[in-house]
């Protein structure tokens, strides 16, 4: 974990390539040792992994984006309680960043980017909306907090180390092989079902948590091979290994979220980007593997249609032959849906808090609380992004919303490199079937800590070709993953 790492930047951002990605192989390594102790931690003792983990973030810069990197990853692993050992981590992480910014106390890089400033903005008038209209405002009050110092903290920290671009390439790489590859074993095992017996879990805490967390590795894998021609076995194994992943978990979202994802690089790539985004994928629906798998699979699409169509009304139904599929989609996600829009309607400009739930009466179960009566937990169920975003925050709040997501993504889509918008389009896109967006203390940290890469790794760094790298020596590499 303490690997140095390779400073020089070269994204496309700045003007070349990437360089890699690789596999970091210490960091594969800590994978798997995190992965055995945190299966063998009793969830009394999760707190001490996240202290570890805090103590690791105040290191310096490098070091807290790290931190959240594994807390992250803690928390879609789900093994073991940390519901206030993650508030560790992120206090750890926010003080670093205070430490070498506003303090003036760290050598290195004391800018914040613009996004975090809207994002200030946001927190300021959310804030007031939902301490004037929501019913649990201590809950809203809370919730809304802990979102603007995940969110900025992580952006922020991947802003001050944006000269390792490739090094935070290579380590999400590293990360993303792992879960993959981790999971292979509990293909044929009992454990890898275990959650709901249907749906495949992999190494993490739920089939519905596995499947979302492939769709941006998946877009990142698959964007390697076509659009940056990295070709090597374990860049084709994984990418493979994340789209079957995905279908075998039986998560809707997860799969449609990743194809919508990839459809909208290809439609904004021909109509607006013809000189860098269509000409990647010219060249990659041009390559003969490419147009050979495509007729293949034409081909046994038309000879398997009725079988293959069966199966996938299926896999929407999520194997329930019961009924339709639109009677399916509309239990798992229209109820939701109404209800979000009802409160809507009641509370149109303020919405009902941020973080609120629905239906209130079945809150309080769901309310976890540490010291002092504080609440640590608070987890309640949304479907569609857009009217979840209503409902709790009103028009303001959606269209502060907007413009979060605007700052967010037109790097991304100015950038010459689609991988880049392909994934983080799919990390916002899985919030079309379950909100997570604003859960900064469950799943949604993950995407979040993907899309901060993403727009970070887009923006431009006048500087970074003119400023000489420190001598630091390369990290150690388990081999090339492209």
């Amino acid at each position: 974990m303490t690997a140095n790492v390779r400073t020089k930047s070269s994204s496309r951002g700045t003007g070349g390539g990437w360089r890699g990605p690789y596999i970091l192989r210490n960091w594969a390594y800590f994978w798997g040792v995190l992965l055995v102790v945190a299966w063998g931690t009793p969830n009394s003792l999760g707190i001490l992994i996240c202290g570890g983990v805090a103590l690791h973030a105040l290191r310096g810069p490098r070091h807290a984006v790290e931190a959240l990197g594994i807390l992250a990853f803690l928390i879609v692993l789900g093994k073991t309680s940390i519901s206030l050992g993650r508030w560790l981590v992120l206090v750890a992480a926010f003080g670093r960043v205070l430490w070498d910014g506003f303090l003036g106390r760290g050598t290195g890089d004391r800018s914040v980017p613009y996004f975090v400033y809207l994002l200030l903005i946001f927190y300021g008038v959310v804030l007031v909306l939902s301490l004037l209209a929501s019913r649990f405002p201590v809950v809203s009050g809370l919730k809304v907090t802990s979102f603007t110092v995940g969110v900025g903290v992580t952006v922020t920290g991947f802003y001050r180390t944006r000269h390792l671009r490739d090094y935070w390439l290579s380590w999400l790489f590293t990360l993303a092989v792992f879960i993959l590859l981790a999971s292979i074993p509990f293909y044929g095992l009992g454990a890898g079902y275990s959650r709901n017996g249907v749906g495949f879990q992999g190494i993490l805490t739920h089939p519905q948590t596995f499947g979302p967390v492939l769709a941006p590795i998946a877009a990142l894998l698959t964007g390697l091979y076509f659009f940056r021609r990295r070709t090597s076995t374990v860049v084709l194994l994984c990418m493979g290994l994340g789209w079957v992943g995905m279908y075998v978990s039986l998560s809707r979202t997860s799969m449609l979220a990743a194809a919508l994802a990839g459809l909208v690089v290809v439609a904004l790539g021909f109509a607006f980007k013809p000189d860098t985004w269509a000409v990647d994928l010219g060249r990659s629906l041009g390559r003969p593997i490419v147009v050979f798998g495509v007729l293949t699979v034409l081909t046994l699409g038309a000879l398997q249609w009725t079988t293959l169509q069966s199966e996938f009304e299926s896999f929407l139904a999520k194997g329930d032959g019961g009924g339709s599929l639109t009677t399916a989609l509309e239990a798992s996600r229209g109820n939701l849906m109404d209800r979000s829009m009802a409160n809507f309607r009641e509370h149109p400009l303020t919405g009902i808090g941020f973080g609120a739930p629905s239906d209130p009466a079945r809150f309080a179960n769901q309310l976890e609380r540490g010291p002092y009566g504080i609440p640590l937990s608070a987890s309640v169920e949304k479907g569609f992004m857009p009217t979840a975003v209503l409902e709790e925050t009103g028009l303001i709040g959606a269209a502060l919303t907007i413009l979060l997501l605007l700052f967010l993504f037109v790097p991304i889509l100015r950038h010459p490199d689609p991988t880049l918008f392909w994934v983080a389009a799919a990390s916002l896109f899985v919030n079309f079937g379950e909100m997570v967006f604003f859960s900064v203390g469950g799943m949604g940290f993950f995407f979040w800590f993907v899309m901060a890469f993403c727009h970070v790794a887009a923006l431009r760094d006048p500087g970074s070709e003119a400023r000489p790298a420190p001598a630091e020596r390369p990290p150690a590499y388990a081999g090339r993953g492209g």
